[in-house]
């Protein structure tokens, strides 16, 4: 099903240049239309035009049925492999080591995520909050818990994480500029222009 939809992605994305160019090459057909001093050729562009358009619409579908099939197929997303559904799971290491949990997810502007903010403590999750390279996670299980290559020890000689910009020393790491907190996301509300929920 992923490589279904990596595939069905990078055929929308390859559409887009086809566009494109068939867009470059109406301009090109009009301008040579009215510089043309007969009605017919400009006529056969248009209707060129249409053709192309009509082609290219029926490309689309070809490639869309062939690679999604059935357009009313539920798309069904496993919430375990979403940040909200790893917010509060436990992460161990590859010696199934029950060592953090995850807190929090940091997203750059463009929703890619960053970092991937742990606590460790007695009573895991409690202690001391640590952020990591989001890339350091090997893997997320079935239930959502992420493995990866860490130990408390890790976790105790990293930096301290916190929220607020004006902690920043060598001793603590600090949500960058750029920076959006997933649980913050998640507990915030969506508003409009008119600041309306």
């Amino acid at each position: 099903m992923k490589a279904k939809i990596l595939t069905t992605v990078s055929v929308i994305a390859l559409m887009g240049p086809v566009m494109a160019l068939a867009e470059t090459t109406k301009t090109q057909v009009e301008l040579n239309s009215e510089a043309a001093t007969s009605g017919h050729i400009k006529e056969d562009a248009k209707e060129a035009w249409k053709d192309m358009k009509k082609d290219a619409s029926n490309a689309y579908d070809e490639i869309k049925a062939t690679l999604i099939g059935d357009e009313n197929m539920p798309f069904v997303i496993n919430s375990s492999r979403t940040a909200n559904g790893m917010i509060g799971h436990p992460v161990h290491n590859e010696k199934h080591e029950s060592v953090a949990k995850v807190t929090d997810i940091i997203l750059d502007k463009s929703g890619k995520a960053m970092m991937v903010i742990v606590a460790d403590g007695a009573f895991i999750g409690t202690g001391k909050k640590a952020a990591f390279d989001y890339g350091a996670i090997t893997r997320i299980d079935k239930d959502g818990d992420v493995i990866m290559p860490l130990t408390e020890e890790n976790i105790n000689n990293a930096a301290t994480f916190s929220y607020n910009r004006d902690e920043s020393s060598d001793e603590v790491r600090i949500i960058p500029d750029n920076g959006y907190s997933v649980q913050k996301l998640l507990d915030g509300y969506l508003v409009n222009q008119k600041m309306k929920t």
